[in-house]
Parts: C-alpha cells; sequence; structure tokens
C-alpha cells in the first residue's frame, strides 16, 4: 500500500512543484504515510473488530505501532538522500542506496 500511495502522490505533487522536486518527495512521503496509517486503523476498526467508539484512544494506541514503521522509513529515506551529496558516492549513489535499504 505504501508504494502506491507514494508515487501517485508523488506525480501529483511533482506536477504542480516541478522546481523542487525534492520538497515534492518530502511532501509525497508525508502524505502517503497519513493514508497509510488511516486506512489500516479504519479498515480493522469498521470490517476485522467490528467496534464502536474510542477511535481516538485506538487511533493512538495504533500510531505506536504503526509510528515506529514510518519513523524508521523517514529515517531512511533522508539517509539515502544524503549518499547523494558525498562527492565520491555521486556515480554510485542509486546502488548504495539500495544497498542500505536492503540493510534495513
Amino acid at each position: 500500500m505504501d508504494t502506491a500511495c507514494f508515487f501517485p502522490a508523488s506525480a501529483f505533487f511533482l506536477h504542480f512543484l516541478p522546481a523542487q522536486p525534492a520538497l515534492t518527495a518530502s511532501i509525497a512521503f508525508v502524505f502517503a504515510t497519513v493514508i497509510n496509517v488511516n486506512s489500516p486503523f479504519l479498515g480493522y476498526k469498521w470490517f476485522v473488530f467490528r467496534t464502536q467508539g474510542n477511535y481516538l484512544r485506538e487511533y493512538r494506541r495504533s500510531l505506536l505501532f504503526i509510528g515506529q514503521a514510518s519513523l524508521s522509513s523517514a529515517v531512511a529515506m533522508r539517509a539515502n538522500g544524503l549518499l547523494r551529496l558525498v562527492p565520491h558516492l555521486q556515480t554510485q549513489a542509486p546502488y548504495a542506496a539500495g544497498c542500505r535499504l536492503r540493510l534495513l
């Protein structure tokens, strides 16, 4: 679901901010993360557990679980973005970024 939300969001925001591709990726990441946190929460709440009420308390609890994965993804994305600033890695940045993500 993450990729299915991130790529359309990237294309959408890149259409409106073509001069700022780095900003576009960050905005798309935040947008996709919000969708990826809310849709599983509401899906489980409405269709799996079929519970009523207590939305805020249960949402906070789900953020503790899902938020950790989102935070680690944000850190990994920023670390991989910094790889392009290292002069001797500029030609090998895509390979190095793939290796770093593989280690996570």
